[in-house]
């Protein structure tokens, strides 16, 4: 079994990239979904509609974390409309890797 390393946002060993967040509503849960995206397209607006048909942005804040995408898919609008709380945007070099720190 190996050791598990849990990493604090203090912690001057971690590197956080670059983001900018852009906030929709104000946090309404204790809970939160956040989904790591890279350009998912008709995909991930599928999914998150499913998920707003099925009530989850009542039970939790839906938070995307997008990775650089540059389909288009995730507009301001499309995230309003289907209740996500926020998108993180990365900055800077795209990949799964980094926008998952």
């Amino acid at each position: 079994m190996s050791e598990l390393s849990i990493y604090k946002v203090d912690d001057p060993t971690w590197e956080t990239p670059g983001f900018s967040c852009r906030a929709f509503r104000p946090k309404a849960s204790s809970y939160a979904v956040c989904i790591p995206v890279l350009n998912e397209g008709a995909r991930i607006q599928n999914q998150l509609r499913k998920m707003q048909s099925q009530g989850l942005p009542k039970a939790a804040d839906i938070i995307i974390a997008d990775g650089g995408s540059t389909d288009g898919a995730l507009s301001d609008s499309f995230l309003t409309e289907i209740g996500a709380c926020a998108i993180l945007r990365l900055q800077g070099t795209p990949g799964l890797s980094t926008k998952m720190r």
